[in-house]
C-alpha cells in the first residue's frame, strides 16, 4: 500500500479486521466495526473512516487503543489513529472543511422538555424543546428551567433526511402528548366498533404505563432517537434487528439536541423507565352476523365471532451492556447500553412493515401534536394521490393524537390549531375545518 493517503488494500484490510476481532466481542465488532474502513494520509498515521457521526464519537471513545493495537500487530510499526466520516473524506484524500456553523439570529428548533413543567397544556404555545436545526430565522426561543439549553457547539450531527420507523407504532399513539398526565393517566384507549359485510368489527388498542407513569412527549422523542439508531444500524445496512442494539448513551442525548451532563442523563434514564414500563393489548375481533335468518334469539341477533388479542411490549429492555452476558460473556464497554425491543415490534421491523420518516422535519417541530400529525398524515397523504383531502373526525383524530376531545368547536381550534399552523408554515399542508349543523366536525387536511 502506498504512503499517499490511498485506502488499505482490501487483503491488508481484512486482516486488520481478523486482528480487530480478537480484541473485541462478537457483538461489539458486528454492531462497531464490520463496516470500517481504513486508510493511512501519513507514514506514521492510520485514519478510521466510520460511516455516520454517532460511529466515529463512538469509536474514539471506546474503541481507540484496540484499533491501535490491531493496526501494529498487522503492520509491526505504531501510527497515529484518527477518526473521520467516511463522506467527510475528499477524493485527494484529505479532510473536508468543517460544516458551517448556523448564523446568528438563525431558526433553532426544538424536542420537547423532559417532563415537568406542569404549565403546559394541550395545543398550548407553551410546548418548549430543545433541538438544534438550522432554518429560516426567527425570534431566540424561550428558555425551560428542566434542561440546559444548547448552544451553537451543541447542534446535532448530521442525519440522513429520511429515517425509518415501525408503521403500527407511527399511527397508534403510545405517549401522550402533554406531561401533566404522566403520573395520573391511567390508560390510553382507543375502542371503535364498525359494521362490515361479515357484522360488527371491533378493534381496540390499549395503552397502560407502569409504576413510573405514561410516557410523555419527552420520552416519545427518545423512543424515535432509539429507533432511528438502531434502524440505521441494522436495517438500513441490511441486518435484521435481533437482540440488543448498542449504543453510546452521549449518542442519544445529543440525538435530542441536549448536553450530555447529569441533568439530562437522569431525564433519559426516567424516559428508558417509562418506555420498558408500558405494555400494550391490541384486540381484533369481528362478531359474524347469525347465518341463519330468523333463528336468533331476542337480544342476541349477531352470531359467534373470531378475532384475536395480543399483548406486548415495545421495548423489553435497556440495560448498561456490563449488565448484560451473551454467550457467558460479558459484553460490557464502557458508557455502552443495549436496547432490546420486543417481540413483536422486532418481527414487525423484520417482516418490513416501515414507513419512512421525515427525521429532518418531524425533529424541527415544536409542538408534540404536531409531530403526531405527521406520523398519523404522513401515509395518508401517500395513499390519498390525486384525491381532494384527507378527513378526520375531531374525536377520531384525538383519539390517534391523544388527546381530549372538546366538547366546543372554539376549544377544539384552540388545542389543535397552533400545531396546524406551525406544519403550514413548514409547507407540509393546509387544513380546513369543516362544522356542519347536527354532523361531527371534521379537519380536512
Amino acid at each position: 500500500m502506498s504512503q499517499d493517503g490511498s485506502a488499505l488494500l482490501e487483503g491488508e484490510n481484512l486482516r486488520f479486521l481478523e486482528s480487530l476481532r480478537d480484541r473485541v466481542t462478537p457483538e461489539v465488532f458486528a454492531t462497531w466495526c464490520k463496516t470500517l474502513k481504513f486508510d493511512r494520509p501519513g507514514a506514521d498515521t492510520l485514519r478510521v473512516l466510520a460511516p455516520n457521526p454517532y460511529f466515529r464519537d463512538w469509536l474514539e471513545r471506546s474503541m481507540r487503543a484496540p484499533i491501535a493495537d490491531a493496526f501494529t500487530s498487522v503492520r509491526g510499526a505504531d501510527a497515529k489513529v484518527v477518526f473521520e466520516v467516511r463522506e467527510a473524506v475528499r477524493s485527494d484524500g484529505q479532510p473536508a472543511a468543517a460544516a458551517e456553523r448556523p448564523a446568528a439570529g438563525a431558526r433553532v428548533s426544538r424536542i420537547p422538555d423532559p417532563p415537568g413543567n406542569e404549565d403546559e397544556h394541550v395545543g398550548s404555545a407553551q410546548n418548549r424543546s430543545w433541538v438544534a436545526k438550522v432554518n429560516a430565522p426567527e425570534p431566540a426561543p424561550r428558555t425551560a428551567p428542566h434542561a440546559a439549553q444548547p448552544s451553537a457547539a451543541a447542534v446535532r450531527p448530521a442525519l440522513p433526511r429520511l429515517g425509518y420507523a415501525e408503521a403500527n407504532f407511527t399511527r397508534l399513539p403510545f405517549a401522550l402528548v402533554n406531561d401533566k398526565e404522566i403520573r395520573t393517566a391511567k390508560e390510553i384507549l382507543i375502542d371503535v366498533t364498525l359494521k362490515s359485510p361479515k357484522g360488527l368489527h371491533r378493534k381496540l388498542w390499549r395503552v397502560t404505563p407502569g409504576k413510573s407513569g405514561m410516557p410523555g412527549p419527552f420520552d416519545h422523542g427518545v423512543f424515535r432517537a432509539l429507533e432511528r439508531h438502531a434502524l440505521d444500524s441494522t436495517i438500513r445496512r441490511g441486518l435484521p434487528l435481533n437482540g440488543p442494539v448498542f449504543f453510546h448513551l452521549r449518542t442519544i442525548i445529543e440525538m435530542l439536541g441536549l448536553y450530555y451532563g447529569s441533568r439530562n442523563i437522569k431525564f433519559v434514564s426516567n424516559a428508558f423507565d417509562r418506555l420498558q414500563e408500558v405494555s400494550f393489548e391490541e384486540v381484533d375481533f369481528i362478531r359474524r352476523a347469525n347465518p341463519k335468518a330468523g333463528k336468533a334469539r331476542a337480544g342476541r341477533p349477531l352470531g359467534r365471532g373470531t378475532g384475536s388479542r395480543a399483548k406486548m411490549h415495545l421495548v423489553d429492555r435497556i440495560r448498561a451492556a456490563g449488565d448484560m452476558i451473551r454467550n457467558g460473556n460479558s459484553v460490557a464497554v464502557s458508557g455502552t447500553y443495549g436496547v432490546t425491543f420486543g417481540k413483536e415490534y422486532e418481527d414487525s421491523v423484520n417482516a418490513r412493515y416501515l414507513r419512512p420518516l421525515d427525521w429532518e422535519l418531524w425533529s424541527g417541530l415544536t409542538r408534540p401534536i404536531a409531530r403526531r400529525l405527521v406520523e398519523i398524515l404522513d401515509m395518508d397523504f401517500y395513499g390519498l394521490r390525486n384525491g381532494p383531502h384527507v378527513a378526520y373526525e375531531h374525536a377520531e383524530l384525538c383519539g390517534l393524537l391523544p388527546a381530549k376531545p372538546q366538547r366546543f368547536l372554539s376549544k377544539a381550534r384552540e388545542c389543535l390549531d397552533a400545531a396546524h399552523d406551525e406544519l403550514t408554515a413548514f409547507g407540509y399542508m393546509t387544513y380546513e375545518w369543516e362544522a356542519k349543523p347536527g354532523r361531527p366536525w371534521r379537519i380536512l387536511y
